[in-house]
């Protein structure tokens, strides 16, 4: 088991633990010495969770009991950012966090300063450890691409964790919801001026962004994936296609299905100006739910927007695929992909969560 979930506290809520994907045989690093934020033309795209070899969500619960509420925000030369959350259904049953760090080539994963986040909510607030779920090539900003990895962090709470309590802060006005302020630990991040990332030189780590992912009451199922299939998994232009498992799979009626999306390095171009770098999209099951072209959701959740207009570099979206038909027929996967043609961007996909019927 690659997550630190507390399989019998699983157990009890009726959510229960998956072990993620091992990493494959051709699971090779990726990464480019072009110009930061941009990807060299000739590097290749992998897929490690592919449409015969689905990824299986890392925790789900199967009853129809739940629901989703979900924010983020950028940390690139920051040592804090502030994330809003609505729509959370209280009481908060469960907590995500998920957080990604590009690394100097000295620095371990496993390292405090990179591996721990301190979260505060109305007059709570606490440390929290992550857990390492998948690692990949850095998103071209630094030279040596193959010995600064990409870390992606996870961290779970659920009833009996103190460390839920944060999320349900009576203190605050607004219960689960609201805001939540995030900390690196000195030393998280290179630059801490907010510098533009397109001026100021690239000095590791580079933060890139943070997301909270909230469990409450409801009437959906919920899945969450995130593992060493896709997280970390870092794609220099072009497109990265993937998919992921249901378990169980949606009803045949259809109905509603909210689709957390959470990509580090996504840009619109550089510093203030606007390039292709924005015409990208993400399709699921052949639906193009967000971006260029799409009838619903022109945002493609890949333009940094959860940090614009400066830093950009994180994603953190929520869109009803199901109203979109892209679970249409009762499919036992989400095959995605993300980016385009006219995309040279590089990008790192982190997680996603679902709340479906």
């Amino acid at each position: 088991m690659r997550y630190a979930l507390g399989k019998a506290a699983l157990i009890a809520l009726g959510i229960f633990a998956f072990t993620a994907l091992p990493a494959r045989a051709d699971e090779a690093l990726l990464g480019t010495t072009s110009a930061p934020g941009m990807a060299h033309p000739a590097a290749p795209a992998l897929a490690f969770c592919s449409t015969s070899n689905p990824c299986g969500p890392a925790v789900y619960g199967p009853s129809s009991s739940f629901s989703l509420a979900s924010g983020g925000c950028g940390l690139r030369n920051r040592g804090d950012c502030t994330i809003d959350i609505s729509g959370v259904k209280a009481p908060a049953l469960a907590a995500f966090v998920f957080w990604s760090i590009i690394l100097p080539s000295n620095m371990s994963t496993s390292d405090p300063r990179v591996s721990t986040v301190f979260i505060s909510h109305g007059e709570l607030g606490a440390n929290i450890q992550g857990n390492l779920i998948g690692a990949g090539a850095d998103p071209c900003w630094l030279t040596n691409s193959t010995s600064t990895p990409i870390a992606v962090y996870f961290a779970f709470f659920i009833n009996g964790n103190p460390l839920l309590s944060i999320f349900n802060d009576e203190s605050s006005p607004s219960g689960g919801n609201g805001s939540y302020h995030v900390f690196l630990q000195p030393g998280g991040s290179g630059l801490t001026s907010g510098a533009d990332p397109w001026v100021a030189s690239a000095t590791p780590p580079l933060a890139e962004g943070v997301s909270i992912v909230l469990v409450g009451t409801g009437t959906q199922k919920i899945a969450v994936w995130g593992g060493p299939g896709f997280s970390g998994a870092t794609f220099a232009g072009g497109t990265q296609a993937y998919a992921l498992a249901f378990n169980p799979s949606p009803n045949p009626t259809g109905g509603s299905a909210d689709l957390v999306s959470i990509f580090a390095d996504g840009q619109r171009g550089f510093s203030y100006t606007f390039t292709a770098a924005s015409s990208k999209a993400m399709f699921v099951n052949g639906v193009n739910v967000a971006g260029l072209n799409s009838p619903n959701n022109p945002d493609s959740g890949l333009n940094g927007d959860s940090a614009n207009p400066l830093p950009q570099l994180w994603d953190s979206t929520e869109v009803d695929i199901g109203s979109m038909g892209a679970l249409a027929g009762t499919p036992s996967i989400m095959s995605i992909t993300v980016g385009g043609s006219a995309n040279n961007d590089c990008i790192t996909p982190v997680a996603h969560a679902l709340a479906y019927n």
